[in-house]
């Protein structure tokens, strides 16, 4: 967990982000050891909040999700990846799958050295998330959710948030 803890302080510091553990954003280390921490960084780019939570304990889960205010209609997408288990029956061949109407957003997310990073890291990992965008009232979110049951977690942090990054440079 100390780890994990280093981690996160090394992002808020990288981002100009706001820690918070279990709902506090004092005393953070010993928040940190306690038996379930949910951790939430908070940050800004291109004046789009972000937030990453990351729960560790039972449940061992993470996402991060940003909103954008617009008024315009977005592409929605969404990004499937097949479990390490479904791939015994399905191969593994085009294990992350994107789905959207917009051929455009495809090849742009197919592109993106982000996204292809991370799809590495799901071809040799356990790392299996769902990322979507979706129009919704007032504006369009994106997100990505994902179990945190593999030792390599943490190594998706900075990738994962780059491929954020590079999806609102490509949507707005």
């Amino acid at each position: 967990m100390v780890q994990v803890f280093q981690i996160f302080q090394d992002l808020v510091a990288e981002l100009e982000g706001k820690l918070t553990i279990n709902g506090h954003s004092e005393d953070l280390l010993h928040q940190s050891l306690a038996q379930e921490s949910i951790y939430k960084l908070y940050f800004s780019y291109m004046e789009e909040n972000m937030c990453i939570e990351y729960v560790l304990g039972a449940t061992h889960y993470a996402a991060i999700a940003v909103f954008i205010e617009s008024d315009k209609k977005l592409p929605e997408f969404e990004i499937t990846t097949r479990t390490p288990f479904m791939s015994l029956f399905k191969g593994k061949k085009n294990r992350v799958q994107i789905k959207s109407e917009d051929k455009a957003i495809r090849e742009k997310i197919e592109s993106n050295p982000s996204f292809i990073e991370l799809s590495e890291l799901s071809a040799n990992t356990r790392f299996v998330p769902y990322t979507f965008g979706k129009s919704r009232d007032l504006g369009y979110e994106m997100k990505t959710e994902y179990h945190l049951e593999f030792s390599e977690r943490t190594q998706e942090l900075k990738p994962l948030i780059q491929f954020h990054k590079d999806l609102i440079d490509i949507l707005v």
